[in-house]
C-alpha cells in the first residue's frame, strides 16, 4: 500500500471511530427544526442534501491535516486544536 492509501484508509477509520460523519444522521432533525425557526421552508431533505458535502470536507481535510501534523508535530496540533 502506498503512503497516500494509508492516509486515506487511516482518515476513514478515524472519522468512523470519532463518529463525525455518522453523527450527522442523528443530528439532522434537530438542525432542521432549529433552522425552521428562521425559515419555514427548510425540510429534513434540505439538510440531508448537505451530507455528501460533509463527507467531502471531512475526508478532504484529512490529508492536509496529516501534512500539517508532520510539519509542526502532533503535540502542537493537539494543543492548538
Amino acid at each position: 500500500m502506498t503512503s497516500g492509501a494509508h492516509v486515506i484508509v487511516g482518515s476513514i477509520c478515524n472519522h468512523i471511530t470519532i463518529g463525525s460523519v455518522l453523527a450527522w444522521g442523528g443530528t439532522t432533525p434537530y438542525i432542521a427544526s432549529y433552522l425552521k425557526q428562521f425559515d419555514d421552508s427548510v425540510t429534513i431533505q434540505d439538510i440531508s442534501n448537505l451530507y455528501p458535502i460533509l463527507i467531502i470536507i471531512c475526508f478532504g481535510c484529512s490529508s492536509p491535516g496529516v501534512k500539517i501534523a508532520e510539519k509542526f508535530g502532533a503535540r502542537t496540533i493537539i494543543f492548538t486544536g
